[in-house]
């Protein structure tokens, strides 16, 4: 699997499953592998159909992927938002934000897996 799959994937587990927001996973929703997920918690839990040896590279290409894609919704007073390296903070800030949709999300990642600007 490439990471442009993974991200088609992660899209279409979030098109079928819903969104959540707040946490990887909805807590009590349902099975873990069926609640709905968080970008993150979507690219997660399709990148355990990845072997293990390319598991982590793959996902974390689709994260950087993604990551280019989305705009920056971090609090720049949030001293730990500004000067984080890790895109997980990116893309969490950017999916727990109010104005962040579920339709936001599966576009954000098939353009990313596309590579559209």
């Amino acid at each position: 699997m490439t990471p442009e799959e993974l991200l088609l994937a992660a899209a279409d587990d979030i098109a079928v499953h819903g969104h959540h927001k707040g946490a990887l996973y909805a807590p009590r929703d349902r099975p873990r592998d069926t609640a709905r997920a968080c970008a993150l918690g979507a690219l997660t839990r399709r990148a355990t159909h990845i072997s293990p040896s390319a598991a982590l590279s793959v996902h974390r290409a689709a994260i950087q992927f993604l990551c280019n894609q989305i705009p920056d919704v971090r609090d720049p007073k949030d001293r730990f938002a500004t000067e984080s390296l890790d895109n997980t903070y990116k893309i969490t800030a950017w999916n727990d934000h109010p104005q962040t949709s579920k339709k936001d999300v599966i576009l954000a990642m098939q353009k990313a897996a596309n590579h559209d600007a």
